[in-house]
């Protein structure tokens, strides 16, 4: 069934990669100020799933990510 999607999207234009991966894009927003740049994530307490590469990700960046 797969494949069948595959080939529909192709036709029309879509690239479908070969593998997904675990939890997606991340989209930071808050209500106290715009985020846009890493520096602005010093400091920064969010949750992340547990997901250790995530989680050294926003470490590295500066923020404070919780599971």
């Amino acid at each position: 069934m797969a494949r069948c999607w595959r080939g529909a999207a192709e036709k029309i234009g879509f690239h479908c990669l070969d593998k997904g991966y675990d939890h997606g894009f991340r989209q930071i927003t808050t209500r106290t100020k715009p985020i846009t740049s890493p520096d602005d994530l010093h400091g920064f307490k969010f949750r992340l799933p547990v997901a250790p590469a995530l989680i050294a990700l926003f470490r590295h960046l500066g923020a404070s990510p919780t599971r």
